[in-house]
Order: structure tokens, then C-alpha cells, then sequence
């Protein structure tokens, strides 16, 4: 019986038990630690060594590839790894790059598998690989029963390959930790002392994740760094931990919070996930779009807007314009709406705080052509494939605000709107130009800062370097203590700017 004037306290679930780590491999006995046996196996005049030293698998291949195959395997009869995350396995090559494929194969028959090729590259120093349980799948996409888990296999396949893999460890865990970041002081300060900026302006590594190809950085509604890598997996640092939340998506270019729902953006597809048991793993998904173009280029961006919407970059494909769509995403079975049109490859758009959007557009490879900054109307035209730059008269389409050496690729965008930045720098567009990949001229590798400025219903913008001494900056953000962040494409690091400190 409730007392007058109290309201009954809402339930707080109980957070997930913690579960130890289940080992499927035991390298220093002969039998796994479920007592099922080992298996070395080379099929249609392929060749596959498998000896143990040093409590060490090692596994040398040779003759690999069409229908020629080597397979380590182990039984696991049935094990229950349905209250785990993710398969840790501890490897190094002989070589470097290494190709190996790890199966999961259940008692049901269902034989489903991983290219490890898309986690992270297989080097000649020790390391281990995460792998989300969930993103094993067979050929036609059919999930493991996690319940009654039969074999464990690691299988070289398909294409044509020899070499040598060491394998220490495999097991599963239940939490998202994949690794504590360290601090190399000599390194950073190498990193850091390549960096050049204004006067006043500071430089250090935030974080170097030794992970490449990171494609999209941001911050979470709690406040922690969050990134995603175009080999289809989502990060967050909490502290110096950093944790593997989402996995399973290809060309991963994007995503968008909005409260505990995470939405991504990857080939073909619009993704809303959601951590519904409370384990710090999105491993609810569910795909709000699934037929967006994808080939030379695809969805980029993700944003929500003033009005509550959902907009998305979407590339050009097959010469057919990209566009910045609009979607209702509360709403059941909605389809985009076209919000603008005639871009190329918008990588990055940011809302101004008076709802006003502006979007990177990449110009030409094979052709002349500026890279532009765009200022996004409702039914505007922005030329391509006609036009790049600057239109002809009563074209019908939009001029950009700005440009930038061809071929200099404007990827990230952000306007600064913090408070550690002099003031002259409030309401600036920051430009990350990635840098040429199809030219010999050299051209990009930094940030450039566009000052706009509003005359009646025009912007006006002019153009000055900002940061050089960059590789390959791809995304920016500005961070709640008013630093500017920037990701480094194939080297992982993540500098943060401030001023004056």
C-alpha cells in the first residue's frame, strides 16, 4: 500500500552478472577444456602443418586457394556461449598479413564464419583480435546457435595463399573491453612536433589507437570519444579503456546519437541500434533504410536536425547526383525525402545553431574540378555531374560557398562554436582536405578555416590554412571542453587542438 503524496520508484534493472571468459583452446594440453580433439586437415592439394611448441599453435599453409584449402579445428561439443560477447584470440604471423577465416560452427550444421581480414590486419607482432560472437554468419547469413557451439576451426580459403599463423590464445569474454590505452611520451611528442598552427594554438595526442581507417569520430550523450572504422566496427573511450559497442557493418562512414539509440550509416543501409540488456553492446539492429546506393561511393553522414529528422549524405552512383535525404525515422515504414540535390560526395554536413546546413562536397578524380564547401537549401541543385565550382549563368544550380585545390578531397566539417577558441573563430567552418590520391600534385594533407560571414540572405567565406603537417585527416569535432579533435585516417591518432593551454 502506497502512502499519500509517494510515488512508487520506478524499477532499476539489475546490471548483467558478470560472466568469466570461456576458453575454447588450450594449446598447452592435447585436448580442449571440454575434452574434444584437435583436427588438421588440407583438402584438394593444399598443405597444412600443425605442430604445438611452446604451448603455442603453429599452423603453416601452403597451395592455398579456388577450392584448395587448409582447416585447424577443434570440438567444442556444444558449449554455451550464449551469455558471451566477443571471441579473443591471440595471434601473430610469420609474415605479416595473413588471411585467416575463424569459424563457429554449431550443432545444428549451421557453419558460420569471420574474415579476421576485417577486424584488423594480421601483423608479425603478437595481438589480439575481437570479434563480436554476433557477426559470425554462414554464406546465406544464418546465424550460430551460441547455445550449442560444436566446432571452433580457423581455415585458410578461396584465394591463393602460403604462410605461417601462431595462435596463443582463444577464448571468449563478456564484457566490450578490447584494451587499455598506454601513453608513449616520445612518440607523441614525435607526432605533435610535426603539427603546425597559429600562434597560441596548442597540439597533443588525445589518443593514438594503433587502428586504422577510422572514418567518423564524435562524442556519446555521456561525453565519451566515439569512432567508427570502415571495416564495419563502433568504439568508444571510457577513460583509458576502450570498448568495442557495435559491429557487423560494411564501409562503415557514419553515425548519429540520439539519447541511448545509435544510428549508423554503411553501405546500402541506415541502421538504428540499440543496447537493450544493458551489457554495453549494441546488438540490436534494425535497418531503417537497406537499398541506398553503394559502389564508388555511398552513405556518409548522419545528423539529426532542428525539426527532429534524420539527414543523411548520400554519394553519387553510376554518374546519378547524391543528395542530403530527410527521415522520419519514428515513423513506421518512412521513406527519405529528397532535401537537396546535384552533389557529389557530401562526406560531412553540420547544422549552424540557426538551423542552416553546410556540407563538403569531393570534386572530380579523373577531371578538372574544385573541391567545395556548400551552403544546403531545401530544393537546392548543387550542378553535378554537370558542374563543378562555380555554375554558368541561369544554370539552376547553387555556386558553392567555397572552394579548394582540386583533387585536396574536403572530407570532415564542423563550425566552432566553443568557448577556448578566441572569439574571432565563434560561427568558423572547419575543413578537413584528406589530401590527393589520384594526382602526383600535392595537395591537402591539413585543416583549413572558412570565416563566414552574412550579408542579408548571402553567406560570404573566405578561405586560410588552419593546421599542416597533417597525413591523412579525415573527420573533426569539437569537443564540450572546446578543443578541436582530429582523426588521422591511417595511422589511428587523434590530436586535440586547444588554444592557449
Amino acid at each position: 500500500m502506497l502512502l499519500a503524496g509517494c510515488e512508487r520508484p520506478t524499477p532499476v534493472p539489475a546490471p548483467p552478472t558478470p560472466q568469466p571468459p570461456i576458453v575454447l583452446a588450450d594449446f598447452a594440453r592435447e585436448q580442449n577444456p571440454f575434452g574434444g580433439s584437435a583436427h588438421c586437415e588440407a583438402q584438394n592439394g593444399a598443405s597444412l602443418q600443425c605442430a604445438r611448441e611452446d604451448n603455442t599453435l603453429h599452423l603453416t599453409y601452403s597451395q592455398v586457394g579456388g577450392g584448395a584449402y587448409v582447416l585447424w579445428w577443434t570440438d567444442l561439443r556444444g558449449a554455451d556461449l550464449s551469455h558471451q560477447l566477443l571471441l579473443a584470440v591471440r595471434v601473430r604471423g610469420a609474415q605479416g598479413g595473413e588471411r585467416p577465416h575463424l569459424y563457429l560452427n554449431d550443432q545444428s550444421g549451421v557453419r558460420a564464419f569471420v574474415d579476421v581480414a576485417r577486424y584488423f590486419g594480421i601483423t608479425s607482432d603478437w595481438q589480439t583480435i575481437y570479434v563480436p560472437l554476433q557477426d559470425f554468419q554462414d554464406a546465406k547469413g544464418n546465424k550460430p546457435d551460441l547455445a550449442h557451439i560444436g566446432e571452433f576451426g580457423i581455415a585458410f580459403e578461396f584465394e591463393k595463399q602460403q604462410g605461417s599463423l601462431l595462435v596463443a590464445d582463444v577464448r571468449t569474454q563478456a564484457t566490450t573491453l578490447v584494451a587499455r590505452l598506454t601513453h608513449d611520451s616520445a612518440r607523441e611528442k614525435m607526432l605533435s612536433d610535426s603539427v603546425k598552427l597559429p600562434d597560441g594554438f596548442q597540439v597533443s595526442v588525445f589518443a593514438d589507437l594503433h587502428l586504422p581507417e577510422i572514418t567518423r569520430i564524435g562524442f556519446d550523450p555521456q561525453g565519451r570519444f566515439t569512432f567508427t572504422r570502415r571495416t564495419g566496427q563502433v568504439y568508444r573511450l571510457d577513460g583509458d579503456q576502450l570498448e568495442l559497442i557495435a559491429s557487423g557493418f560494411d564501409e562503415l562512414l557514419g553515425f548519429a546519437w540520439r539519447k541511448d539509440e545509435l544510428f549508423l550509416a554503411s553501405c546500402h543501409r541506415v541502421t538504428r541500434t540499440r543496447d537493450e540488456n544493458g551489457d554495453g553492446f549494441y546488438e540490436h539492429a534494425t535497418d531503417l533504410i537497406g537499398d541506398l546506393p553503394c559502389g564508388g561511393h555511398q552513405t556518409n553522414a548522419l545528423a539529426f536536425g532542428p525539426d527532429g529528422a534524420l539527414y543523411i549524405s548520400q554519394g553519387e552512383f553510376n554518374n546519378a547526383p547524391g543528395a542530403l535525404l530527410r527521415l522520419n525515422v519514428d515513423a513506421p515504414h518512412s521513406k527519405p525525402d529528397v532535401f537537396a540535390t546535384g552533389l557529389r560526395n557530401p562526406y560531412s554536413f553540420i547544422f549552424a545553431p540557426n538551423g542552416d546546413i553546410f556540407a563538403s562536397d569531393n570534386g572530380p578524380d579523373d577531371k578538372d574540378g574544385p573541391e567545395e564547401l556548400n551552403w544546403i537549401v531545401q530544393g537546392g541543385d548543387y550542378g553535378f555531374p554537370k558542374y563543378f565550382g562555380e555554375p554558368p549563368p541561369n544554370s539552376g544550380t547553387r555556386a558553392p560557398l567555397a572552394t579548394f585545390p582540386q583533387h585536396a578531397a574536403a572530407e570532415g566539417v564542423v563550425m566552432y562554436n566553443g568557448n577556448q577558441f578566441p572569439a574571432d573563430y565563434r560561427g568558423d567552418v572547419f575543413v578537413a582536405l584528406f589530401g590527393q590520391l589520384f594526382t602526383s600534385n600535392i595537395v591537402g594533407h591539413k585543416i583549413v578555416r572558412v570565416k563566414l560571414t552574412k550579408d542579408g540572405s548571402q553567406y560570404h567565406a573566405a578561405v586560410s590554412d588552419f593546421i599542416s603537417g597533417l597525413d591523412r585527416p579525415l573527420d573533426l569535432v569539437v569537443g564540450a571542453d572546446g578543443a578541436l579533435y582530429v582523426d588521422e585516417f591511417l595511422t589511428g591518432v587523434i590530436y586535440r587542438i586547444s588554444y592557449g593551454r
